[in-house]
């Protein structure tokens, strides 16, 4: 349990929670305790600037906004990898490049201060893993959570349910009260473990029918992005619109998932008007116009009667100015030491490092089975593991091993197929999980990444049929 839970201590800093929740330690009844709102609250201030804490999350929250201008420039307004890892929107990019404009410049407003402080307030370090937290931070963070709540009671807005070890918190969801922690962000086997509590203790008939009550997190930071998607496309069905805009709403889904969820919403939606923004939309499917874009120039629209017309259109880069530190973690070593990434910069490194989640495993742990869903690749930043391919006639199975800066699961990414092989840890390993929408997201956004995939793909078909009679691999590792 220690792996895949960390418990809520008074007396610790939560390395799973933000910075906020730990401060606040407790659920909050009122809008303005929630996610950045805390950094507007009277008492939180007085606290942080009390303790010397305004300066280093102000800081902290320069840093992120920096990283966020740079990792996430490139990307088109709308794309998913927004909505699901960025802490800005990409609306807000030019509004948050003033303002580290004029934190630089000196001349920061109290607005501009409040709107960093914020962002710090989200930070998650085992989770979005900027380095931006140390020892001495967090001790301090702690001394604020001390003060907070002393100071809390007398304070007439303060309005929380803090945590305590002895009581059942009734402000909080089911789920919280029966793990009293969070789950870790590298934890492999968290749900099974609370499956197999629950049934330890004879609850899970009771859950079973009440359900556990999970919170969906702050802007529904703890749901799938799938489950987010369906979600605000649920919302917008059951107000039966007249006009719906699907704009890039199906990138969270598998291409014929996708597919299948809009035809049905355009059946949902007959005698009425839909407007679907997304790529590999063909002017066959049955609109009624559709425009196509090459890059930022308008390159033609086609109507029922078949009219088109092209013509140049430039639309105004999105692009914040670079202010992020350009310090290499490990896991951008890694990614660059792989040879699909190997020709993407290191701003792009960043994005697919931020944007994928830190895994570990023990040695004899399965990372996946042949047969199953396809459904993320992983970077080995530490350990080995071994790959195992079952024969078919009842033979023996063919193993070869990997190592530090592999990638396994890609292709069958790619190709939307079960995966071909079982992996098995045959040493504790770290691991960066890159899961399908985004790997797929990334391929769709850059064309280099695409292409060396490309060329990945082609040599290992090529080696194949070089080497169809031999047990082993043919020198590269083959992707499971």
């Amino acid at each position: 349990m220690d792996a895949a839970i960390e418990p809520y201590d008074p007396t610790r800093y939560t390395r799973n929670a933000t910075i906020g929740e730990n401060i606040v330690f407790g659920v909050p009844v009122e809008p303005g305790l929630v996610g950045a709102s805390l950094a507007s609250h009277a008492l939180t201030r007085r606290v942080l600037a009390d303790l010397g804490l305004t300066e280093p999350l102000l800081e902290i929250g320069r840093r992120i906004a920096a990283t966020m201008l740079e990792i996430f420039a490139d990307l088109a307004p709308g794309h998913v990898l927004f909505e699901q890892y960025s802490f800005i929107a990409a609306e807000n990019f030019q509004e948050y490049g003033d303002v580290l404009g004029r934190v630089e410049a000196g001349t920061a407003s109290e607005a501009d201060r409040t709107r960093l402080i914020g962002l710090a307030l989200l930070y998650v370090e085992p989770r979005h893993r900027l380095g931006l937290l140390d020892q001495a931070i967090e001790g301090r963070l702690l001394e604020a959570r001390a003060a907070f709540h002393e100071r809390g009671p007398a304070d007439s807005s303060h309005s929380i349910a803090f945590y305590d070890p002895q009581s059942y918190c009734a402000a909080a969801p089911v789920r919280d009260n029966v793990l009293f922690g969070v789950v870790a962000h590298d934890a492999a086997m968290a749900d099974e473990v609370i499956r197999e509590t629950l049934a330890e203790f004879g609850l899970d008939a009771d859950i079973y029918r009440c359900g556990l009550e999970q919170s969906a997190g702050y802007g529904g930071r703890l749901l799938f992005p799938a489950m987010k998607s369906q979600i605000a496309l649920a919302r917008c069905l059951i107000k039966r619109p007249q006009l719906l805009i699907l704009n890039n709403a199906f990138g969270a889904f598998g291409q014929t998932e996708g597919r299948q969820i809009l035809t049905r919403i355009r059946a949902a939606m007959v005698g009425r008007t839909v407007i679907v923004a997304g790529r590999d939309l063909a002017c066959d499917e049955g609109y009624d116009l559709h425009i196509a874009f090459d890059g930022a120039r308008l390159a033609a629209v086609q109507s029922g009667a078949g009219a088109a017309l092209a013509k140049d259109w430039p639309v105004p880069s999105q692009a914040g100015p670079d202010r992020a530190e350009r310090v290499d973690t490990d896991e951008i070593r890694v990614l660059r030491s792989v040879p699909i990434f190997g020709d993407l910069d290191t701003a792009r490194l960043k994005l697919l490092a931020f944007t994928g989640e830190r895994t570990v495993f023990a040695a004899g742990d399965v990372l996946f089975r042949q047969g199953d869903e396809s459904d993320a690749a992983y970077v080995l930043l530490s350990g080995t593991a071994d790959v195992m391919i079952a024969a078919g006639d009842g033979g023996p199975d063919r193993v070869w091993s990997v190592a530090q800066n592999a990638i396994v699961g890609e292709m069958g990414l790619v190709t939307d197929d079960p995966r071909s092989a079982t992996v098995v840890a045959t040493s504790a390993i770290d691991a960066l999980k890159l899961r399908k929408d985004v790997f797929l997201a990334l391929l769709a956004e850059f064309p280099n990444m695409a292409l060396s995939v490309t060329r990945l793909m082609v040599k290992r078909l090529r080696d194949n049929v070089a080497s169809t009679s031999q047990q082993g691999p043919p020198g590269g590792e083959r992707d499971p």
